[in-house]
């Protein structure tokens, strides 16, 4: 069995961070002289993934800064959690169909017939929600 390598998570928020433009990148063979006073902004994410993880992400991944605002669905690697893409908003069908939009007016009386598969489905079901011992 095989798992996909990404999970959904949500923006929780977008930092502005600064960074002195005239750090030199290590390795990058040259460095940009500016004011001693200028800083470069620059965008990073917290993000609450579905395994109920808060990350710091100090890099978008694939999507620009610009696209994403806190409350977002995002999709993103369970790895190294580079952000491949921006979720739409719409439940999934699946999801969709298991929410309860009222309650059910049934009753195990109206049911008629079927009083061993009934009491299979309150010991397999709903005693266990109800009484956890």
């Amino acid at each position: 069995m095989t798992t996909l390598p990404h999970m959904i998570a949500n923006v929780g928020e977008i930092l502005d961070i600064e960074d002195d433009v005239n750090d030199a990148k290590e390795g990058s063979g040259f460095v940009q002289k500016k004011a001693p006073d200028e800083k470069k902004t620059n965008k990073a994410l917290i993000i609450k993934t579905s395994g109920r993880h808060t990350m710091y992400l100090p890099s978008f991944g694939l999507v620009e800064p610009g696209e994403l605002k806190p409350g977002d669905m995002i999709g993103v690697n369970k790895e190294s959690f580079m952000v491949y893409d921006k979720l739409p908003a719409e439940y999934d069908s699946r999801v969709k169909a298991m929410e309860v939009d009222e309650r059910p007016t049934e009753e195990y009386s109206d049911i008629g017939g079927l009083d061993k598969q009934i009491e299979e489905l309150v010991e397999a079901i709903v005693l266990p929600m109800t009484q956890s011992e």
